[in-house]
């Protein structure tokens, strides 16, 4: 299973590499800091994400993600949620994003491996607009444990607009993203992490921008 996995990743990385030739570069800072936990029937995760991307036009964002999941029989987890956007005014892109989300995920753990597979579709709209964008997210998350403090988080993800609307810049492949990082169990119950994010955008000209990703991930479950 977990060979299975490694050449998949390896795979769908040299595929978003060659996508990715002659591209504009651009270099970023991404920030996430995610508060999740459970109740006796419900997930949740309230995440907060500052970006910044520099080049031709400095992009930057803030993102507010909250999300509600059930367990499903093992090893399924369908979760639903909201995702507001807000872009500086000065970007080239559109100010404020509403999504509304729903997903489902498989997870499958045999030590010292975890692996998540993702799938998510969104509904989104932005401010200024009546038309509503679908797009679809894949993405294959795998974590190997390697002490009882120390992970090495690695994830693909391909993003697909399932229709065309006008404030949308991209044809149906919208993105790719890939990350390779660090995690260190700070506390029982929080982890801090920091990696590279690799990101191509099909825009004309076309984009690929290297990010330094920092995470900050508390486990409310875990605070008491």
């Amino acid at each position: 299973m977990m060979k299975g996995c490694k050449r998949c990743f390896i795979l769908l990385l040299l595929v978003g590499s060659i996508s990715a030739v002659a591209a504009e570069r651009r270099e970023g800072l991404w920030g996430l800091i995610s508060f999740f936990g459970s109740t006796s029937a419900w997930l949740y995760d309230l995440q907060l994400q500052p970006r910044y991307i520099g080049g031709s036009a400095d992009v930057n964002q803030s993102l507010v993600n909250l999300g509600a999941g059930r367990a499903l029989s093992a090893p399924w987890q369908a979760w639903a949620g909201l995702t507001l956007q807000q872009t500086d005014q000065d970007a080239p892109t559109v100010a404020r994003e509403y999504r509304l989300w729903e997903e489902l995920d498989y997870r499958f753990q045999r030590l010292p491996f975890e692996v998540v597979v993702r799938s998510r579709l969104e509904e989104r709209r932005a401010e200024g607009y009546t038309s509503v964008s679908n797009r679809l997210r894949e993405r294959v998350l795998i974590t190997r444990f390697l002490n009882d403090n120390w992970r090495l988080v690695i994830f693909n993800e391909f993003f697909f607009n399932l229709n065309q609307v006008p404030w949308i810049t991209t044809p149906t492949f919208d993105q790719n993203r890939t990350f390779m990082g660090m995690e260190y169990q700070l506390t029982r119950s929080i982890r801090a992490g920091s990696g590279y994010l690799w990101r191509y955008l099909p825009t004309t000209p076309s984009q690929t921008d290297n990010i330094l990703m920092l995470t900050l991930l508390v486990n409310i479950d875990m605070l008491n």
